[in-house]
């Protein structure tokens, strides 16, 4: 069984780094008033009249999370109006560019800072008994563009705890962390959506030799996501490592990671679609895995903390070499707007 305890420490501290999130800041000569969004406690820019007739009307700062009204707009003359719009969108969950934070807890290229606490349940594995389990720790952590660079950075590190099942049957049942690997995208906006292009990288942070590869690798990543289909996110997401060092008694690694992204939104927080598993293809040892799954997903708020829960469903029928069979996903992720 899964030990949680060993990821107690190490959850908390992403956690902690995560909350320490910043917010947006104005300097004092710019025309950027602020307020506080009675909702939810953030800050909100917004500019008054009277300002807006000044030559510099842009905005000072890193970009905002939270933002009713476009940078380069003045708000209504009735400045009451503006900020009850922008309580209204506070209750439905708007995120200040037009999309919700449903749409944005589902776009990858998103920027939102994220916890994702996952577990995948396996309780069966193609060429080998018994019960598997992962539980997966992965922050999101966006750097928006800013004057010096106008590119969007998305940090995405993954960290699994791993318990195997029985691979033939005297080595028994392996408990221990998975190798770390981090997708690290810089992303920009166009006409369609957004695309981003960047490194992945995994480095053998394993405990055990049965839960890593135990090499070192580094390969290109892309993206690409279209937001111009009302309520659906659509898109792609690839990338590739390939060994380059590592235990030298453990075989060379190069896997295409392909997934495939189709999420509609319902209303209300929720939504379901096709964007978490994903299709893999070992190109040395010609080993593949094309599961099907289906989820089901809301966006809501448990005790003033904005959160996404999901559950996810799948099923391998397409593969060569051991791969799981069936099982589901479970997702608790903490979200920061």
């Amino acid at each position: 069984m899964l030990k949680l305890k060993f990821g107690i420490a190490f959850a908390g501290a992403l956690g902690l780094a995560i909350s320490l999130a910043w917010s947006p800041a104005v300097a004092a000569d710019s025309p950027w008033d602020e307020v506080v969004n009675p909702q939810s406690d953030e800050v909100w820019m917004y500019m008054s009249e009277e300002k807006s007739v000044l030559d510099d009307t842009s905005y000072w700062g890193p970009e905002p999370q939270v933002v009713t009204a476009p940078l380069e707009m003045a708000p209504p003359a009735n400045e009451s109006i503006w900020i009850a719009e922008a309580e209204k969108q506070a209750k439905e969950g708007s995120s200040g560019d037009g999309k919700s934070l449903s749409e944005k807890a589902v776009d990858p290229t998103a920027i939102l800072k994220q916890m994702q606490f996952q577990d995948v349940v396996i309780p069966e594995t193609y060429g080998a008994d018994g019960y598997a389990n992962q539980f997966i720790l992965q922050p999101v952590l966006p750097v928006p563009a800013s004057k010096g660079f106008p590119l969007t950075q998305i940090i995405r590190p993954t960290l699994p705890y791993i318990s195997t099942a029985d691979p033939d049957g005297p080595l028994g049942e392996k408990d221990a962390w998975g190798d770390l690997t981090v997708l690290d995208l810089f992303v920009k906006k166009c006409s369609f959506g957004t695309v981003g292009i960047g490194p992945t990288m995994i480095f053998p942070t394993a405990t055990s030799d049965f839960t890593g590869q135990g090499k070192y690798q580094a390969g290109p990543a892309f993206v690409a996501i279209i937001n111009t289909v009302p309520k659906w996110t659509l898109g792609v997401l690839a990338y590739n490592p390939i060994s380059f060092a590592g235990d030298d008694d453990r075989d060379a690694v190069s896997t295409f990671t392909f997934q495939p992204i189709a999420i509609r939104q319902l209303g209300d927080g929720w939504y379901t679609g096709w964007g978490d598993f994903t299709m893999t293809y070992e190109w040395h040892s010609d080993n593949y895995a094309i599961p099907l799954s289906w989820k089901i997903g809301k966006v809501t708020q448990i005790c003033g903390q904005s959160v996404n829960l999901f559950a996810e469903p799948f099923y391998t029928p397409w593969h060569d070499g051991p791969t799981p069979e069936w099982g589901a996903k479970f997702s608790v992720t903490l979200l920061f707007p």
